[in-house]
């Protein structure tokens, strides 16, 4: 977590395959194309990431989460 982080400009990535996040503890937010989604602990999601994603930290707690990435 870092507070300067905070107000920088999401930059997106994309690759081939799919990607699986899972949200060990705090939150983040998850970027996929123009929409936003907020993962919260025990939250996961499964999506196509030849899409621009990006995660993003929410609070002043460090985020942690697993990213599978499948070719």
């Amino acid at each position: 977590y870092s507070e300067e982080e905070q107000n920088k400009p999401i930059e997106t990535s994309s690759h081939k395959g799919q990607e699986f996040d899972y949200v060990i503890s705090g939150s983040l937010l998850l970027y996929i194309g123009d929409i936003c989604y907020e993962l919260n602990e025990g939250d996961s999601a499964y999506f196509d990431s030849t899409i621009p994603h990006a995660h993003k930290n929410v609070g002043d707690t460090q985020a942690q989460f697993i990213a599978l990435v499948l070719k």
